[in-house]
């Protein structure tokens, strides 16, 4: 039974490579809510890149994609209800909405945008870090840069074995309470990150730069072709 427990929460993939954390006694992490499952992705990109998900709406009560320091403060957040849908999809957790949209109908495209979360003019954070299910307004972009002027520490930089300098972020993605009969992502799988440079970069060029856990990532792992490897980094379902 316990090898059961272990294995449903063993979803993750090479980028969202830590998690899945949540109610299991030996994946309850830090995080003590029983509804909530997280995945971290602690990630380097090349300066002035830029990084994207294409996702699927989780059949679940609620998600989110919140950026952190390096000491764990959050630096921004976006909920479900504010993250605008694909063309010719629906978000199912805008006010009024169906629920039950078919899943090829639930698509959603967010950036990690390597930029502070913060007004100077008002010296405060320009989108509000919690979520008051308010008049927030509807965005697809998270800010992953901490501020010192809040009080955040910064990520760094770092320099890889090829001497390039990389941005790095810290993301964590929250999947509360899925629906009855879907696994712990909603039962949509992974959200798949492409890095943006002069134009979408999939496959190895992907892997490499991206990842600092790469060598969770072998060539060997990439069924399909750079299509299939560049949309998912490793088969999360």
């Amino acid at each position: 039974m316990r090898n059961r427990v272990h294995k449903r929460w063993l979803v993750r993939d090479c980028f969202w490579y830590y998690g899945g954390v949540g109610a299991d006694p030996l994946f309850n992490i830090a995080y003590p809510d029983a509804g909530a499952v997280y995945w971290a992705a602690y990630y380097r990109r090349p300066a002035g890149s830029k990084l994207t998900l294409e996702g699927t709406y989780p059949h679940a009560r609620y998600f989110s994609f919140i950026s952190y320091d390096r000491l764990g403060q959050p630096v921004d957040g976006i909920a479900d209800y504010q993250i605008a849908p694909d063309q010719g999809s629906a978000n199912p957790y805008a006010p009024g909405a169906r629920r039950n949209t078919p899943e090829k109908k639930r698509g959603y495209t967010v950036s990690f945008d390597h930029a502070a979360n913060y007004d100077a003019a008002t010296g405060k954070p320009e989108f509000t870090i919690r979520d008051p299910r308010n008049d927030e307004p509807r965005r697809n972009a998270l800010r992953t840069i901490p501020t010192a002027s809040l009080g955040q520490t910064p990520l760094g930089v770092e320099t890889g074995s090829d001497g390039v300098r990389y941005e790095t972020d810290l993301v964590l993605m929250r999947v509360y309470v899925p629906d009855r009969g879907k696994d712990l992502t909603g039962g949509v799988g992974m959200p798949r990150p492409a890095l943006h440079e002069h134009g979408p970069v999939r496959g190895e060029g992907l892997r490499r730069p991206l990842t600092r856990t790469a060598g969770q990532c072998s060539p060997a792992r990439r069924r399909g072709g750079p299509s299939r490897y560049g949309s998912g980094i490793g088969d999360a379902r």
